[in-house]
């Protein structure tokens, strides 16, 4: 079923893309062999033509001659109808020699508009998320977190490998970003529209050995939002609506200041311009508000900016965490795409098996359509 609802989306990506094709642009690999196809075809279908107009029999000689019928015996304007399945299979072929040619669009400025939103992912790495282990135990039937090891860093990595697979099953096409943090802050894939890159690069990061090499054992999450506000700028998302932020940590960062700013002030300007930002917590047994936690202090910074502390004391909260929001974040985006050769063969394939499945449909199911000429 899975597949199915995949295969599904990416139909409808394939058609969308098409729809705002600039056909004028396009480019073809192999126009010539398509042109000649055609041309190979037409001549099939004139000789085709000229020996049944050749061989069709006399009417007199080997037949039988009929009156003509009466006026309100004739075919009626609808009759016409019964050509459909030939249109469609013939709208189908133009379909397949355009795929054949190879079609491909060079250097062009899009602006696109597609279901989804700006999600930039901070997730944390820091000591205090590879120390202890976190009681990974489902309740919810067939719902689980592909989890490595015991330590709190490996549940937060499949917590968000969870909500990106979550955005690709509900047909959206977000702008997703990585950024890991510790001490210091890093950005492991800026925005991007490819699910697959950002799944690489979590489950790169949630490798036991790759782990082992992040040196960076303090929590800084209010650097890490610093960060996070300063990649919207850099690609000018900024003051664009449809950016949210999840962070996912442990929450046990005392430090409220990042060169000097307080977390207000810094959060201010996730405020003013409309980022939220959804707070997942990560630690094993502690329900929201627990007394050895900092969620007072989390939770109303974060509600200042429109977004929600979800305090994950188990891995079924942490799924219900991620549905949610997935949930809170729909609607669409805009964005500029420059796209330097982008080839356009799925799409006029695709269009041409459409065109011929229903023909056959049409053939197949409706004996009216069987009635040629």
């Amino acid at each position: 079923m899975e597949k199915v609802v995949n295969l599904l989306v990416l139909c409808g990506r394939l058609l969308r893309d098409g729809w705002n094709l600039d056909w004028m642009n396009l480019r073809f690999s192999r126009g010539d062999e398509a042109l000649m196809a055609a041309f190979a075809l037409a001549a099939l279908a004139a000789i085709a033509a000229f020996i049944r107009r050749v061989t069709r029999k006399t009417p007199g000689r080997t037949g039988i001659v009929l009156p003509a019928l009466l006026p309100s015996l004739t075919p009626g304007p609808g009759r016409t109808a019964r050509h459909l399945p030939v249109v469609l299979m013939l709208a189908g072929l133009f379909f397949s020699l355009m795929a054949f040619a190879d079609p491909y669009s060079t250097f062009i400025r899009q602006d696109v508009t597609n279901p989804g939103r700006r999600i930039l992912i901070l997730l944390d790495a820091s000591g205090s998320m590879g120390g202890g282990s976190y009681e990974n135990r489902f309740n919810i039937t067939k719902t689980t977190l592909k989890v490595r090891y015991v330590e709190p860093f490996y549940t937060a990595a499949a917590a968000a490998e969870y909500f990106v697979r979550v955005r690709m099953k509900s047909g959206y096409q977000d702008l997703i970003g990585l950024i890991e943090f510790g001490d210091e802050s890093y950005v492991i894939s800026p925005f991007n529209t490819d699910y697959e890159n950002v799944l690489t690069s979590i489950r790169l990061l949630s490798d036991p050995e790759e782990y082992r090499h992040f040196n960076d054992s303090g929590t800084k999450i209010a650097q890490a939002i610093k960060q996070g506000v300063g990649l919207f700028k850099t690609f000018d998302f900024l003051k664009s609506s449809g950016n949210i932020m999840v962070l996912i940590s442990d929450g046990e960062d005392t430090q409220v200041e990042h060169e000097g700013r307080k977390l207000d002030d810094i959060l201010a300007e996730s405020s003013k311009n409309k980022v939220p930002i959804f707070f997942i917590r990560v630690a094993s047994g502690k329900p929201l508000g627990h007394p050895s936690t900092y969620d007072a202090v989390w939770s109303a910074a974060v509600a200042k900016t429109g977004g929600k502390l979800y305090a994950g004391a188990n891995a079924d909260l942490i799924v219900q965490a991620c549905d949610e929001i997935n949930k809170i974040a729909a609607g669409k985006i805009q964005y500029t795409r420059y796209v330097a050769h982008t080839p356009q063969f799925p799409f006029f394939a695709l269009v041409a098996t459409l065109f011929w499945s229903l023909a056959l449909a049409l053939w197949l199911l409706f004996r009216f359509f069987r009635e040629f000429p």
